[in-house]
């Protein structure tokens, strides 16, 4: 979508520097919401400020933040706003606008929410896009200099979920059995024992952690697609005689979390595809695990505190290059568990699971990664 101001020529009579001239906007939210004066969160919005050939630009700004006196300040209100964010399998990475950008006459950039205190009126909340504009221009045998803004205004839109709690997490759970949501078993029936968040008991499987998302597409515009992303960190270790022998997994420090092997996330067999269309309920689901190798002499297995953030992401409809994920909600989890080899057999000695809450929470951050999890699996001496 394009915004954009236009200046007309001054009157003849003007003489003052001060004397701005009038400004109309080419999108404006007068005449009611449309999908041409519609912005939706992930979706680029260029904007351009035109001045009539009689003019020549000295000096622009779209930044509110600029040098006292240097020019009037200028606006782009609404929410926060990004120049892009590239996201695949080796790197999440946002960018940020700078100087340079806010001082040309065109600008793109991207919404990533709403702000609580946007401009709104009875249809909804809405954004500005001001430049202020330093222009010179010729009268009789001299030359002038006047300041004005361009402004244009448009609707800001967010798909939002179905309802408050839906963006839910479930733990793995075998009804009519005690056993609980870390343990010692198979992934599939007949499968090797693993130290496992969910898996086979008897003939039920049970994912470790399941999720559901029900997302309503954005009014006016609508459209898009949603999906999960998922990050992690922590360490597996093996033993022998209690001494540690290796470790495997990502840990970079405190914070610091890494891809979980594909973007979006890669489903378990049986999930949904990702990404499915807005409107469509997303069902996806991990069951991480610790394999346990006592035939290479191991006798015990530790999975130290894995950490898990999971996003539910949405992306508008458009082109490639037009267009990014943004997030609208995050649950936190994790698991630990410890498997030990006695009496010829594996068994559980601790094991937990952790969350900050079943259901997700409103956010707006954008994931950010530069490493994937997928290599770092390997068991590597300590």
């Amino acid at each position: 979508m394009q915004v954009g101001g236009q200046l007309a020529c001054p009157r003849k009579e003007v003489t003052m520097p001060h004397w701005a001239t009038n400004v109309f906007a080419s999108q404006s939210i007068t005449s009611g919401q449309t999908a041409d004066n519609t912005v939706v969160i992930g979706q680029k919005v260029q904007a351009r400020a035109v001045v009539d050939s009689c003019f020549t630009v000295v000096d622009c700004s779209w930044d509110s933040n600029v040098p006292n006196g240097s020019i009037m300040p200028g606006e782009i209100s609404g929410g926060r706003i990004i120049k892009n964010y590239v996201t695949n399998d080796s790197v999440g990475e946002v960018t940020e606008l700078d100087p340079t950008d806010f001082s040309s006459q065109a600008l793109s950039y991207y919404y990533t929410d709403v702000a609580a205190n946007a401009y709104s009126t009875q249809h909804g909340k809405y954004g500005r896009a001001i430049c202020s504009l330093v222009l010179t221009f010729p009268f009789c045998s001299t030359t002038l200099t006047t300041y004005a803004p361009a402004e244009a205004s448009y609707y800001i839109e967010t798909p939002t979920l179905a309802s408050p709690n839906s963006f839910t997490s479930q733990w793995a759970n075998w009804p009519g059995t005690d056993e609980q949501p870390v343990g010692v078993r198979p992934f599939e029936a007949n499968g090797d024992l693993e130290l496992l968040l969910g898996g086979t008991v008897g003939n039920v499987q049970s994912p470790g952690i399941k999720w559901t998302a029900d997302v309503v597409a954005p009014p006016v515009i609508g459209g898009g697609n949603i999906a999960y992303v998922q990050l992690c960190n922590g360490i597996s270790e093996q033993y022998t005689n209690g001494v540690l022998k290796g470790e495997s997994g990502y840990s970079a420090g405190v914070g610091k979390f890494a891809l979980d092997t594909s973007f979006p996330y890669y489903p378990y067999p049986g999930d949904d595809e990702e990404p499915v269309s807005v409107n469509t309920t997303l069902v996806s689901s991990d069951s991480p695990y610790v394999p346990l190798e006592d035939y290479l002499g191991y006798d015990k297995y530790k999975a130290t505190l894995k950490n898990f953030q999971t996003y539910l992401i949405y992306k508008p409809e458009g082109d490639e290059d037009s267009t990014i994920w943004v997030t609208l909600s995050l649950i936190e989890w994790g698991w630990y568990g410890t498997a030990e080899y006695k009496n010829n057999k594996w068994g559980l000695t601790s094991g937990n699971t952790i969350t900050c809450g079943d259901w997700g929470t409103a956010t707006s951050v954008l994931p950010e990664w530069d490493a994937n999890v997928k290599n770092y699996l390997k068991w590597r001496d300590v």
